[in-house]
């Protein structure tokens, strides 16, 4: 059985030998979210805008979602409950509550954590435009 990188392979050379099918076309929108975010080509030929961004968890385009800013890194996540595994890690929270945090994150709810971090502005949720 062919996977998914196989089956995207096949259609980028179906693209570059300009043979693509309307129906591979359609097939390979379907398939955006499996595509590598500096696939250019792919992207393109897919019929995804640049600006998107992508769930750094799901590889899912989005438009809208939740982002955690680190220093130099940040994170885009699209769905809460991804959100909430992301903030559950153990490693995550050990290195949060050595910020001099006077509260214990382990025994929050889910709820009370989310709203703890985000007053704390260790996230946010935003909508994504076009530059």
């Amino acid at each position: 059985m062919e996977t998914i990188k196989e089956r995207l392979e096949y259609l980028r050379n179906q693209l570059q030998a300009e043979n693509i099918s309307y129906g591979e076309l359609i097939e390979l929108q379907s398939l955006a979210q499996h595509i590598e975010p500096g696939d250019v080509e792919l992207l393109q030929a897919a019929g995804v805008p640049e600006f998107d961004t992508i769930c750094d968890i799901t590889g899912e385009l989005m438009d809208e979602g939740f982002v955690i800013e680190n220093g130099i890194f940040v994170t885009h996540i699209k769905y809460k409950k991804d959100l909430i595994k992301f903030f559950r890690d153990p490693k995550w929270q050990a290195a949060v509550e050595e910020d001099d945090l006077d509260i214990v994150l382990h025994v929050l709810s889910d709820e009370e954590l989310l709203e703890f971090l985000g007053e704390n502005e260790y996230y946010y949720w935003t909508t994504f435009y076009e530059n």
